[in-house]
């Protein structure tokens, strides 16, 4: 597995964990107007106190997943 394939993994697993859990969040709570959305996460992660850095972090391995799709799409064998 490239180093690409590892970021985008690891990207991956961080958003979509974020967005399940602020979806869980909601659903508990059953009030859709405190749910925050990607949006909301993303404000979130900004919010705390390396959040700049946690944020670059993410933004790099969105970048990694479509450079990763892009590449795989170009190069993989039907």
């Amino acid at each position: 597995m490239g180093f690409a394939a590892r970021i985008e993994y690891i990207a991956k697993g961080l958003a979509l964990g974020l967005v399940g859990g602020l979806l869980s969040y909601a659903a508990l709570t059953f009030d859709r107007q405190q749910a925050p959305g990607l949006d909301g996460a993303l404000q979130t992660i900004l919010a705390q106190p390396s959040g700049r850095l946690l944020l670059t972090a993410v933004a790099v391995g969105f970048l990694a997943i479509g450079l990763f799709a892009m590449l795989q799409s170009r190069y993989r064998r039907m």
